[in-house]
């Protein structure tokens, strides 16, 4: 189920929030604990700490969206999943062949 993170907070159910990496705010990965933390505004400009029990995902710095999957907790969304979005990656490679 696809939400945003007011939507998120107010229903406590776990939901799939698009968004962007907000990188200019601080963003701090700590590896004795495995738990990354960063920033996202949804796409209705709802900006919430985003907790990830896991490492950082290789492509975050380059990618423009991410999709971060789980559930409100203590004022945080606390992500099961964060898969990123880098469509830069796919340009280019379309129409060679038509």
């Amino acid at each position: 189920e696809y939400s945003d993170f007011k939507t998120a907070q107010n229903n406590g159910k776990t939901v799939q929030v698009i968004g962007y990496p907000q990188k200019d705010l601080p963003m701090d990965y700590d590896g004795s604990k495995n738990l990354f933390t960063f920033t996202v505004k949804d796409e209705k400009q709802n900006i919430a700490k985003v907790v990830y029990n896991g490492s950082k995902p290789n492509n975050f710095d380059m990618a423009p969206m991410v999709v971060v999957k789980g559930k409100f907790a203590d004022g945080n969304f606390v992500a099961d999943e964060v898969l990123t979005k880098c469509p830069s990656k796919y340009e280019g490679k379309m129409g060679k062949n038509q």
